[in-house]
C-alpha cells in the first residue's frame, strides 16, 4: 500500500494482527491518499537470516523474491516443504526497496511514528524497520503481510511529463512515401514492427503507408497506414498485425487515442480492426471494429482507457477482415496520461515554409542524417530607401535521423527573375554520387566549380510553393549490407529484461552437396549467444553449396540452453506466443519451425525466470525418502487403476486421447496442498504443479531419464508410475501405455 504523504500512513506499531483485509480497509478509508500498488516485490527467507539491510534493493543469498504485485497491489507466495525438512519455527519477510522509496526510522518509539515507511506480518505488528516475522510457522496455513510505502501517485508522476504521447510515429508520418503509397520492412519502420497474420504473407511483411491514393485525406498530417498490404514479390493473403511497446508506469492510467476508416469502395468484411492493448500478469484490453463499407473516407475516433500492470505495455492493432491486399485505415494514434484530442488533418502545428526540402538517402534507400545541403546563388538585399542589390549568398540545413532537410523561405515578395540558383551537398569522406532527383525526376548532376561538392541548376519556386531535391549516395568500399539473419531474437527474464550469455540455436537435418550434383542431408546445429541487449542471430548458411530454400518435409527446431536456477516461461515466434517442448532435442526448451525462405528472416524469442522467483519460494528440495509426503496432507488411496494415461501441456479431457485430467488436478491438491482448478485443462499451472511433484520425487522420476536437474512436467511413464504409487496402485499392467514412444524420453 502507498500513500501520497506520510501522514497517511497508519502508525500502526504495537496495534492489531495483520488480516487480509488490513491494507484494503486502510485504503477505503484514507478518502483517496492511498492505493494499493502493482509491480512491488517481496522478499522471504527461512529462521535466523540477517536483514540485509531497511533501505537494501535485493537481499541476495537466501532471500527469495516473489512475483510483482498484480493490478489489485497483492501477491501470493506459496512456499512447499516434503517430510525431509521441517517447517522452521519462523520465516522472515520484508519489501524490495527501491529509489525513492520511504527511509525506515527502525526506532519504536513516538518520535520515530511520525516519519517512517512501515512493514508488518501476521502477528508482528512492531518497530519500523523492512523487516518482520511471522512466528510459529504451521503447515497448511495463510499469513498475510502488508508494506506502507510513500509516494507520488503514478498518475501524478506520469503528469508531470506534461503531454507526451509515448506512440512513436503514431502518425506514420516518419517514413519517407515516395509515390501515392509504399511498403516498409521492420528495418524501414520508425517505432512500429510489422507480422503477417497466421496464414498470410510470403516474404518479410511489410506495412503499407498511404500518402495520396485517389486522393484520400489522412486523419493527421499527410500519411496513414493501411492493414491489408502487399507481398513485395508476388501476390497472396497479405493481413497483417503491428505492435509497439511503451515505457509505462505501473499503477498509472492512461489514455488511448486512435482514428480507424474503412477503405473506401470495398466490401466491409474487408474493414474489420482489432485493438489489443498486452498487459502483463494482467487482462488483456481488446476490441474489434466493424468499419463498414463507404464510398468515402470515414476517419472515426476511438478512445479507451488502462491501468498500466508493468513498466513496458504492448500495444497491438490487426487486419481481421478477409486477407487480401484490402483492409481497413489506421492513423493518430496516441496513448498518454493527459487528456487526449484527435489531430487535425492538417497537423497540429503549422511547419515553418520550406523553399527547398527533400531527403538524403544511400544506395539502399535508407535515410542518411547529419549531411550538409543547402541553396547557393545571388539573393536580393534590400538596403532601405528604395535601393539594393544582389549579394552572393548559401542557406543550408543538416539532415535529420529521417535523411530530412529543409531551407526555409527567406523572401517576403521576389521572385529573383534571371538568377542561377543551385542545390548541393558537401560530400563526406568515403561516398560518392548516385543521382539527385527534383520534384521525383532524375536530373543530371555536377561535381565542380560551386560551393558544394555535388549539385543541381534550380529555378526558385514561387513564393508559397516548395521544391523537392533528394540526394543519394554510395559508399566507396562495398556496401552497407550486414549479415542476414535466418533466425534471430532476444532473451528475456520475467521482467522484460535482457539476458545475456544464453545458448540460443537452430537444430535439424540440413543439405550439404558431396560434389557437383550429389549430396545427402546431415544433422547439424547452428548456435549463437545472447549478447547484452540480450539478441542473437543465427546467421544464413545457406548458398551456391548449400542451395536450402524450403527443406520440405523436414523438421528444425529453435531452442535454448537452460542455465542452471533459471525455468522457462514463454516462447514467441514473430510476435506470438508458441507452446514449446522439453527434452528429446539438442536443447533444453524448443519449439518446431519451418524455415523461412533465403533473404527472410523468423524472430524467435525466449523469456525465463529465475527458480526463486517463479512461485515465490524457490525450488522444492529433493527428498531422500522413497516416498515423502506433504506437510499437512492426507493421502488416501482410492481404487485401483489410478492414472493409465500419458498426459502433457495442452491436453484437456474430452480430446480424444486424455480423460484423466480432472482427476490428476484433485490429486496433485490432495497429495501437495496446492488450489489447482479442477477444470480438465492441462494448462499452465497444472504444469507448474507436475513440475513441483517431479522435484519432489526427483530420485524415481527424474534420475531414471539421466535428466540431472531438470524436470519436464509431462505426465510420463516415471511420473505416473510414482503418482500410482502413492495412490497404492501396483499392478505393472498400468505402468505400461501402448500409445506413448517411450524412446521419446530416452537419455
Amino acid at each position: 500500500m502507498q500513500c501520497d504523504a506520510e501522514e497517511y500512513l497508519p502508525n500502526m506499531s504495537g496495534g492489531a494482527d495483520i488480516t487480509a483485509s488490513t491494507a484494503q480497509d486502510w485504503v477505503d478509508a484514507s478518502e483517496g491518499h492511498c492505493w494499493l500498488q502493482p509491480y512491488r516485490f517481496f522478499e522471504w527467507a527461512e529462521g535466523s537470516i540477517a536483514n540485509p539491510g531497511d533501505e537494501a534493493g535485493n537481499g541476495g543469498g537466501d532471500w527469495n523474491t516473489t512475483k510483482a504485485t498484480g493490478l489489485d497491489g497483492k501477491v501470493k507466495t506459496v512456499i512447499l516443504y516434503d517430510s525431509s525438512r521441517d517447517v522452521p519455527d519462523q520465516i522472515r519477510f520484508r519489501q524490495v526497496f527501491e529509489d525513492n522509496d520511504y527511509d525506515f526510522t527502525h526506532g519504536d518509539d513516538v518520535d520515530d511514528r511520525s516519519d517512517s515507511a512501515e512493514l508488518y506480518c501476521d502477528t508482528d505488528v512492531l518497530n519500523y524497520d523492512n523487516f518482520d516475522f511471522i512466528r510459529g510457522v504451521e503447515a497448511e496455513a495463510t499469513y498475510q503481510c502488508v508494506g506502507f510505502q510513500v509516494s507520488e501517485h503514478p498518475n501524478d508522476i506520469c503528469l508531470e511529463t506534461a503531454y507526451t504521447n509515448l506512440v512513436e510515429n503514431g502518425g506514420f508520418e516518419s517514413e519517407n512515401v515516395s509515390g501515392a503509397w509504399g511498403l516498409f520492412k521492420n528495418s524501414e519502420l520508425s517505432g512500429w514492427k510489422v507480422n503477417w497474420l497466421s496464414g498470410n504473407g510470403s516474404g518479410p511483411a511489410v506495412l503499407e503507408i498511404q500518402k495520396s491514393v485517389s486522393d484520400w485525406l489522412s486523419a493527421e498530417g499527410i500519411q496513414h497506414a493501411e492493414l491489408g498490404t502487399h507481398w513485395l514479390e508476388g501476390s497472396g493473403p497479405s493481413a497483417v498485425r503491428i505492435r509497439q511497446n511503451l515505457d509505462t508506469i505501473p499503477g498509472a492510467t492512461y489514455n488511448l487515442l486512435y482514428q480507424a476508416s474503412p477503405r473506401p469502395n470495398v466490401n466491409a468484411d474487408d474493414n474489420i480492426l482489432q485493438m489489443k492493448v498486452k498487459r502483463p500478469n494482467a487482462s488483456n484490453i481488446s476490441d474489434t471494429i466493424e468499419l463498414g463499407s463507404s464510398g468515402v473516407m470515414d476517419w472515426g475516433v476511438y478512445e479507451y482507457s488502462f491501468v498500466a500492470s508493468a513498466p513496458t505495455t504492448t500495444l497491438v492493432f490487426k487486419d481481421l477482415g478477409t486477407a487480401n491486399t484490402l483492409g481497413p485505415l489506421l492513423d493518430d494514434v496516441q496513448v498518454s496520461c493527459e487528456e487526449l484530442e484527435p489531430s487535425d488533418p492538417e497537423g497540429e502545428e503549422e511547419e515553418d515554409q520550406c523553399i527547398i526540402e527533400g531527403y538524403k538517402y544511400d544506395e539502399y534507400g535508407d535515410p542518411l542524417s547529419g549531411w550538409e545541403i543547402g541553396l547557393s546563388g545571388e539573393f536580393y538585399e534590400d538596403y532601405g530607401d528604395d535601393e539594393g542589390g544582389y549579394v552572393e549568398d548559401t542557406y543550408t540545413d543538416i539532415t535529420d535521423e529521417n535523411g530530412y532537410y529543409c531551407i526555409e523561405e527567406y523572401r517576403e515578395d521576389r521572385s529573383e527573375p534571371g538568377q542561377n540558383y543551385e542545390v548541393g551537398e558537401v560530400l563526406q569522406s568515403g561516398w560518392n554520387p548516385i543521382k539527385v532527383t527534383v520534384d521525383g525526376d532524375e536530373r543530371s548532376h555536377n561535381t565542380a566549380d560551386s560551393f558544394f561538392d555535388v549539385w543541381v541548376e534550380i529555378d526558385l519556386p514561387e513564393i508559397g510553393e516548395t521544391l523537392e531535391v533528394d540526394f543519394y549516395n554510395e559508399e566507396e568500399e562495398g556496401d552497407n549490407d550486414e549479415e542476414q539473419c535466418l533466425i534471430e531474437g532476444y532473451k528475456y527474464d520475467e521482467h522484460g529484461d535482457p539476458l545475456s550469455g544464453w545458448e540460443i540455436g537452430l537444430f535439424g537435418e540440413f543439405y550439404e552437396y558431396y560434389r557437383e550434383s550429389e549430396g545427402g542431408y546431415v544433422e547439424e546445429d547452428y548456435t549463437d549467444i545472447t549478447d547484452e541487449s540480450g539478441y542473437y542471430c543465427i546467421e544464413e548458411f545457406r548458398g551456391q553449396t548449400q542451395v536450402r530454400s524450403s527443406e520440405e518435409g523436414r523438421n528444425y527446431e529453435v531452442g535454448e540452453v537452460l542455465q542452471n536456477g533459471w525455468d522457462p516461461l514463454k516462447v514467441v515466434v514473430d510476435g506470438e506466443e508458441t507452446p514449446y517442448n522439453s527434452g528429446d532435442s539438442f536443447f533444453d526448451i524448443w519449439v518446431e519451425i519451418d524455415l523461412p525462405e533465403i533473404g527472410e528472416t523468423l524472430e524467435v524469442d525466449f523469456w525465463n525466470e529465475d527458480e526463486k522467483g517463479s512461485s515465490g519460494g524457490g525450488r522444492i528440495q529433493p527428498s531422500s525418502s522413497s516416498n515423502p509426503q506433504v506437510l499437512g496432507a492426507e493421502t488416501e488411496f482410492g481404487e485401483c487403476p489410478a492414472f493409465t494415461e500419458f498426459m502433457k501441456f495442452g491436453d484437456y479431457d474430452g480430446d480424444g486421447d486424455t480423460t484423466e485430467v480432472a482427476f490428476l488436478q484433485e490429486f496433485l491438491n490432495e497429495h501437495m496442498g496446492l488450489g489447482l482448478v479442477v477444470d480438465g485443462v492441462f494448462g499452465k499451472s497444472t504444469r507448474t504443479a507436475v513440475h513441483a511433484f517431479q522435484q519432489l520425487y526427483h530420485s524415481d522420476i527424474i534420475l531414471p531419464w539421466g535428466l540431472s536437474g531438470r524436470t519436464t512436467g509431462w505426465f510420463y511413464k516415471t511420473t505416473r508410475i510414482k503418482a500410482n504409487e502413492i495412490k497404492g496402485c501396483y499392478d505393472e499392467a498400468f505402468l505400461e501405455d501402448p500409445k506413448v514412444d517411450f524412446s521419446l524420453m530416452d537419455a
